[in-house]
């Protein structure tokens, strides 16, 4: 199932209780991801999402650059939203963060990796495709404009990689709100519950199955 309609069936409106942020009446104004409680919404590896850090604690650090602002998570992860139409967009570096190198238990093959989703109403319309450690941050220009339901979702990367240590990081994580916009972030636990235990499209033909699958 796909996220954004997780998110819909939970009954997660406009006005459901969630945290908001109204833009000034014909000023456009830039809002921090991490100026929400990011602490409410999914988290892989039964960690926590962290404000201003990577997920395991320490400075947002993205190729060797530490960021002020941002958050780090772990793959399955998902941060969601919803908005009255009048966002006018997201920006983001996306990354594994350098921590990724001495995290985890060491017992995972492979290198971390991660893939970086932006959902809007129900599509994909920004990707980064697999991303491993080591490889430069991307940049990510999302326009959101009419868009009512917005997901930030982190996933695992590739079958057979350090999926322990995938730190995965959201650097200078914001959106661009337009006159009026107003933008809630779900924080209904119900909305999140599935994240992360999707069962991936079923294959013609055999295979083996490791423990990322």
């Amino acid at each position: 199932m796909k996220l954004i309609k997780m998110i819909a069936a939970a009954g997660l409106a406009l006005g459901c209780g969630c945290f908001a942020q109204k833009a000034t009446k014909g000023v456009s104004e830039i809002r921090q991801v991490d100026s929400f409680d990011l602490s409410v919404c999914s988290c892989g590896m039964g960690k926590t999402i962290q404000i201003g850090k990577s997920v395991d604690g320490h400075p947002l650090t993205l190729d060797g650059k530490v960021h002020a602002h941002g958050f780090g998570t772990h793959p399955e992860s998902g941060v969601a939203f919803t908005s009255n139409g009048k966002v006018e967009a997201f920006d983001a570096l996306v990354g594994l963060d350098d921590d990724a190198a001495k995290a985890g238990s060491g017992r995972s093959y492979g290198k971390p990796a991660a893939q970086f989703n932006v959902w809007a109403d129900g599509r994909i319309v920004w990707a980064s495709g697999v991303m491993t450690l080591g490889q430069k941050p991307v940049a990510a220009h999302v326009d959101l404009r009419g868009a009512k339901e917005i997901i930030l979702e982190t996933r695992g990367g590739t079958e057979w990689t350090a999926w322990d240590a995938a730190n995965a990081d959201w650097a200078e994580a914001r959106f661009t709100l337009g006159a009026n916009a107003e933008l809630d972030l779900v924080d209904d636990p119900a909305a999140y519950a599935q994240l992360g235990i999707l069962t991936p499209p079923e294959k013609k033909e055999p295979q083996f199955n490791g423990a990322d699958i």
